[in-house]
């Protein structure tokens, strides 16, 4: 009987267990529940796919959320990366990494995006809320609610602004990929092995690169041409990939920006100043103290500042944007970090911590903003010189200018046999014989210079600058004579800079009369705390700065 008990306990157990299993269970961490209903602005939507709960979070299908949100997605199968683009937001997540970015701003997601049955599921509520838009969750109802934003853009009230902001968006939508490692040679990153301003071979990045430069006054978009840097970016010889920075503190490549050379740009500042005299540029007035704003009191072009022993910093405000009752409640900064320019939407929990540290200041000299370059921009956008291998090339990049006593790095890439020639002007001075890749160095006198690969249309133009500087001091003046070298440049300003050494921050900028410039002597007092003088110079391949000069 017992027997009989006992086989018909573990078949009624056995009965039990069949019919209470799951024919599909959940994947790992995944909730069981109802299937979640999608409300957007009111409107119970249906979906293609059934969303996914995994750890409390709700994941849609691509399709659906390009649908309720009125945006469009691109998938990379080859890098699993997925785009989105909405207006002035843009989003890029990785399926089955839970890392992500948004507006140039890194975040670690909760869920990664997953596969599932040939669909892509994305979390809708990273998504749907760094486009601008709301999202609860009604556990009572098992309803997912987005609330959809409609968010309007301030436009500029003067062309000027819109120029402005039209430089801006050139440098921070700028994309480019290193063709090799493009290494950190500083004395910061090779004593302590810091990571910051590596730039790895093969990736893309966003925005012209952060550098501080102030060693070698090598700044894109002042004595950098956007075409100089685009060549030295494709050749893998140029000073990007092979100049040692090591006297330099705050560098992460040979050419780049900062966040002063930026503003400075993008409202076309010719005055050169460091950040801690950031007020003294002519036309530049200090609307409001750190905290002393509210976020009603900014304007477009707007410039937030900060100085102090902890933070040195200066960014252009170029977006306001506004819910349907006109009040703000996103606010975009530009500015320029390591490692790149940085478009940010900040909302307002996020501005405050601009507002409450950073002063405004506001730009006055309107009619000096200068109209936007369409010909640069196509030279940055549109050339394809940063994704073409060059056949020819120098070190410093197409159209750049050398100084007397420096290397010249000519690098051919082109295949099979050919002649390297090398002109000074009409004249050419030399050919050199080369078979593949072949790199050759070379010291060359003062003059414009083009180095051509014979009987083909490939070539690259330079110009080895050689002035003249000599200064006398008495009674606190000192007289400067300076020579150019050449016919085509010339002197357009001069810098104190303070302090001896040779990274000294600036301590003024002198602008000289028409008549100083064009006879190279001028006469000034001696500010307090100057040791070293700068002349900055201009030829057909832009500016060019001497190196520092000692005073005594």
């Amino acid at each position: 009987m017992k027997r009989v008990f006992l086989a018909i306990l573990l078949l009624a157990i056995f009965i039990c267990m069949v019919s209470c299993s799951s024919p599909n269970p959940p994947a790992g961490g995944e909730d069981e529940e109802e299937t979640v209903k999608i409300v957007v602005n009111g409107e119970e939507r249906a979906t293609t796919k059934d969303p996914l709960t995994v750890d409390g979070v709700i994941l849609l299908s691509m399709d659906d959320i390009s649908d309720y949100l009125g945006i469009d997605f691109l998938y990379d199968e080859k890098s699993h990366r997925i785009f989105a683009e909405d207006g002035d937001y843009n989003i890029e997540l990785v399926l089955n990494y839970t890392s992500a970015a948004s507006a140039r701003r890194s975040f670690t997601l909760d869920i990664e995006p997953r596969e599932v049955g040939g669909v892509i599921m994305i979390p809708v509520e990273f998504v749907a809320t760094q486009l601008g838009h709301s999202v609860s969750f009604d556990e009572e109802s098992n309803t997912l609610k987005i609330n959809k934003l409609t968010l309007t853009r301030d436009e500029p009230k003067i062309e000027q602004h819109r120029w402005a902001i039209a430089r801006a968006r050139q440098l921070s939508d700028f994309s480019f990929t290193p063709v090799e490692d493009i290494p950190n040679f500083t004395k910061d990153y090779i004593a302590n092995s810091k990571k910051k301003g590596v730039y790895k071979a093969g990736v893309e990045y966003n925005g012209i690169p952060y550098s501080s430069t102030e060693y070698n006054d090598k700044f894109i978009t002042e004595n950098v041409s956007f075409e100089t840097f685009l060549s030295a970016l494709a050749n893998p010889d140029s000073v990007l990939y092979t100049k040692n920075l090591y006297n330099a503190s705050n560098a992460s490549t040979y050419y780049g920006m900062v966040c002063n050379t930026l503003v400075r740009y993008c409202l076309g500042i010719e005055f050169r100043c460091n950040t801690a005299n950031w007020y003294k540029i002519p036309g530049m007035t200090k609307v409001a103290e750190a905290g002393r704003y509210t976020v009603d009191d900014i304007e477009l072009c707007d410039v937030l500042h900060i100085y102090n022993s902890s933070s040195n910093h200066v960014a252009i405000i170029t977006g306001i944007l506004r819910d349907e009752s006109g009040s703000i409640v996103q606010i975009e900064v530009t500015d320029q970090v390591n490692a790149t320019t940085r478009r940010r939407i900040n909302t307002l929990e996020d501005f405050e911590a601009w507002r409450t540290k950073y002063s405004l200041g506001r730009y006055e000299n309107i009619e000096a903003i200068p109209e936007f370059d369409e010909e640069e921009n196509d030279i940055l956008y549109n050339s394809g010189i940063e994704k073409t291998s060059p056949k020819i090339a120098v070190d410093y990049g197409n159209k750049s200018n050398y100084f007397y006593g420096e290397t010249t790095v000519i690098s051919s890439f082109a295949e099979g046999e050919n002649t390297v020639q090398i002109y000074r002007g009409e004249e050419l001075i030399e050919e050199i014989s080369v078979n593949g890749y072949t790199k050759s160095e070379r010291i060359l006198d003062g003059g414009y210079y083009t180095v051509r690969l014979k009987g083909t249309e490939y070539f690259t133009e330079f110009c080895v600058v050689k002035p003249e500087i000599s200064h006398t001091v008495e009674n606190g003046v000192i007289t400067i004579t300076a020579n150019p070298g050449d016919e085509e440049s010339e002197i357009i300003h001069m810098e104190f800079r303070s302090a001896g050494t040779v990274t000294a921050g600036l301590s003024a900028m002198i602008e000289l009369t028409e008549e100083e410039c064009r006879t190279g002597v001028f006469s000034r007092k001696i500010p307090a705390s100057s040791f070293t003088y700068k002349i900055s110079f201009r030829n057909r391949y832009g500016i060019w700065t001497h190196r520092i000069i000692s005073i005594f």
